[in-house]
């Protein structure tokens, strides 16, 4: 019996995605991020009809596309403990660069990839170190 409006685990809101070729997505979630704790629900024909996929505190659920829920890209901030090794660790696992890491003055280094089915990944590790905007307008 449920305890509270939501399943344990999820956080209020939870993205969703529609992904044609799930299996492989999966496998790109895994070597990219280091995605974890799965549930996956087939139909009769081994169609992704739902799944769910941990990424460090996070969850993101995912189906198979079909002509009622097309595929569409989307675009994600990740926070990670080590942005290098995971920009590299994405790199080897499919993505294309969008941006190599770098310190950011708001307190990040960051980058930037692409997976093969058109989502962004932002990737990033907190750093704390504010550093003054150089495209900040003066008065």
């Amino acid at each position: 019996m449920a305890t509270d409006y939501k399943p344990d685990g999820l956080r209020a809101l939870t993205p969703y995605l529609h992904i044609e070729n799930c299996d492989a997505f999966l496998a790109f979630l895994k070597a990219a991020f280091n995605a974890g704790q799965e549930n996956v629900y087939r139909d009769d024909s081994n169609n992704v009809v739902h799944a769910e996929i941990r990424i460090d505190d996070s969850i993101l659920e995912f189906s198979e596309a079909r002509p009622e829920y097309p595929s569409m890209p989307s675009a994600f901030h990740l926070y990670v403990p080590a942005v290098d090794e995971t920009y590299r660790r994405a790199l080897k696992a499919g993505a294309a660069s969008m941006a190599e890491p770098a310190d950011q003055f708001y307190g990040e280094r960051s980058g930037a990839v692409r997976d093969a089915w058109g989502n962004n990944w932002y990737i990033a590790t907190y750093t704390g170190v504010m550093k003054e905007d150089p495209n900040a307008v003066k008065d």
